[in-house]
């Protein structure tokens, strides 16, 4: 995940991955629409291409694993 931090910092300034969490994205399925799953991923070519995988955790949902697609 530091590999990637600078690029990840740039890409939730622009795209607010927190709306992903709440379920306001238009354009990606939030946390709040994939039932009792606890884990999914988002992003790709169209948010920088990076693909943020996040995982519900007792405190609740994290950043797991961010891949490059490029």
């Amino acid at each position: 995940m530091q590999k990637h931090w600078a690029l990840l910092k740039d890409c939730h300034r622009e795209y607010d991955y927190r709306t992903w969490i709440g379920g306001k994205a238009d354009d990606a399925a939030p946390a709040s629409r994939i039932g009792d799953a606890t884990k999914f991923t988002v992003g790709g070519h169209s948010f920088g291409h990076l693909h943020v995988r996040w995982e519900k955790t007792a405190k609740g949902w994290r950043i797991a694993e961010i891949t490059m697609c490029r």
